[in-house]
């Protein structure tokens, strides 16, 4: 089926990744510029308190001194705080994650209802406690019939495992999963902060744009799957 390019969700989700692209640039940029000065602030204060109290003396009243100034993180007691060195990227990455992973669930959705108005199929609903990504992916491989080859419908999986992390649990792990717990230790760019109790999730440069990549791989595929060729070259 040819669709006009505002109905083909592959078009629509394509322009709007390139866009936050674009948002995403700007987010990070301004991250490498604050935590940049906020280091040279801190390397100030450093000079400071040597030079009042010498080079190898840290005492507990300098300790205090410092946690006064900075603080602590709000979301990890006891981790100082620095808002440019944790607190705003964490945050940012977060809600970067969980936006895209809207996306993809939104536009997936879009897909099956515009995919089963054409063709006369029955509508997907939402059933059970199976997750939404992996019930989206059962209606377009059995009841539209686009089979998607390859580990792009797992990946996708585990960004939304990584959501689900961060949107019921505010990015802390209690009781992670084991699934959880592998999928943090098996990617570059997630890892955990050990000093917050319980850990938290740390989402690190790099993350938010593969898993762009990824969502536009996906619908690329579904594109090609549905006899769209001229998404074959896509990325």
């Amino acid at each position: 089926m040819a669709y006009s390019w505002f109905e083909a969700p592959w078009g629509r989700v394509d322009f709007t990744i390139d866009q936050l692209r674009h948002l995403l640039d700007l987010i990070e940029g301004e991250l490498r510029r604050g935590d940049a000065d906020e280091s040279e602030e801190t390397e100030r204060l450093s000079r400071a308190v040597e030079a009042t109290f010498g080079e190898d003396v840290w005492t507990d009243a300098d300790v205090e001194f410092t946690a006064e100034r900075f603080g602590e993180d709000p979301d990890m007691p006891g981790v100082p705080f620095y808002a440019f060195g944790s607190l705003f990227p964490r945050v940012t990455r977060y809600a970067f994650v969980m936006l895209a992973t809207m996306l993809l669930e939104g536009e997936l959705r879009l897909c099956c209802s515009a995919l089963a108005a054409d063709r006369g199929l029955n509508k997907f609903q939402e059933q059970g406690r199976v997750a939404v990504v992996e019930q989206l992916r059962r209606y377009l491989e059995r009841t539209v019939g686009l089979s998607v080859g390859g580990d792009l419908w797992r990946r996708c999986g585990e960004v939304a495992k990584v959501r689900n992390c961060i949107a019921h649990h505010g990015g802390r792990l209690a009781k992670p999963s084991e699934t959880l717990r592998q999928i943090i230790d098996a990617d570059a760019h997630l890892s955990l902060e050990q000093l917050a109790d319980p850990p938290m999730l740390v989402i690190h440069p790099g993350y938010c744009e593969r898993t762009l990549d990824l969502i536009q791989q996906l619908f690329a595929a579904l594109a090609v799957a549905d006899g769209q060729p001229e998404w074959e070259d896509s990325p």
